[in-house]
């Protein structure tokens, strides 16, 4: 796993728990992981070679790096139309993500999150049914869905040259 991934790997960490306790992620935690990251590409760019792990694509990778940062704007997005409906935390952290990640590993990742969160979803639903309980105003922490699935992208692209 490249050094980008394991950075990537800590804030997620971070966030998540900071979303499963808090129910939200401080701001502090996105500007630094956004930060990190930023510096990481500006890095990637220059084609500095004496950074091992980290991949070396130049500015031509630009137009193609930017279309990462679109998940998280519509995340945003969403969180603006449903007040809050869906956290603006997590749109925040896909922006985040968007200095990480890959197109194909950010998709999944946020396809494979919204799975599972599915899944938790429904199976809360159908357990306030059963037991007459009104769940509809349950809020779940997002983030907290992604660790597993980050987890088997790693062992998934771990074969995978950076």
């Amino acid at each position: 796993m490249s050094g980008e991934k394991w950075i990537f790997t800590c804030f997620l960490a971070a966030a998540a728990w900071q979303d499963l306790k808090e129910r939200r992620v401080s701001a502090g935690l996105l500007a630094a992981g956004c930060a990190a990251g930023a510096a990481l590409q500006v890095l990637r760019w220059l084609k500095i070679p004496w950074l091992p792990g980290f991949a070396c694509q130049g500015a031509e990778g630009l137009p193609a790096a930017l279309l990462l940062f679109v998940p998280g704007v519509i995340l945003l997005f969403i969180s603006r139309t449903t007040k809050g409906g869906v956290g603006a935390g997590d749109g925040f952290f896909f922006l985040m993500a968007a200095f990480y990640l890959e197109g194909e590993e950010m998709a999944l990742l946020l396809s494979g999150g919204l799975f599972f969160c599915s899944i938790c979803s429904l199976a809360i639903m159908l357990w306030g049914k059963i037991n007459g309980v009104d769940v509809r105003k349950k809020r779940l922490p997002f983030l907290t869905f992604l660790l597993p699935v980050w987890a088997v992208l790693i062992f998934m692209f771990s074969g995978k040259q950076q």
